[in-house]
């Protein structure tokens, strides 16, 4: 038998044990810190949807799996929107009204020269 092909041999065992053991043991390590003791928090957003659309909150419609999260949660009753995306979207990453981190409102974001502001200015 050749010796260079015994050595290659070795060396492909060995390099296959350590990344089999690399490899478990960052699945190993990935699952214990996967059972930490804080809290999972789904935030839900719907675009167009009212306060009374999901049943949980008196709403006609029947929503059996938003029900079933506001039964066994938190519900919170004090929302503020906007009427547009994006400011609401920076209300909750700031936790501070859209003005604060400098996102206006959408008429306020407009080139003078939209067609919104000529014709508020045309009437």
């Amino acid at each position: 038998m050749n010796v260079a092909l015994v050595e290659t041999r070795c060396t492909g065992w060995r390099w296959t044990t350590w990344v089999a053991v690399t490899c478990l043991t960052l699945i190993v390590a990935g699952h214990a810190r996967a059972q930490d003791d804080r809290p999972n928090i789904p935030l839900i957003v719907a675009d167009d949807a009212g306060y009374a659309d999901l049943g949980s909150f008196g709403g006609e419609i029947q929503t059996p799996n938003p029900d079933a999260l506001a039964a066994v949660g938190i519900r919170f009753t004090r929302f503020n929107a906007s009427v547009t995306c994006w400011p609401t979207r920076s209300m909750l990453l700031s936790g501070t009204d859209n003005h604060a981190p400098g996102v206006g409102s959408m008429a306020e974001s407009r080139p003078p020269t939209s067609w919104a502001r000529r014709a508020t200015r045309a009437t």
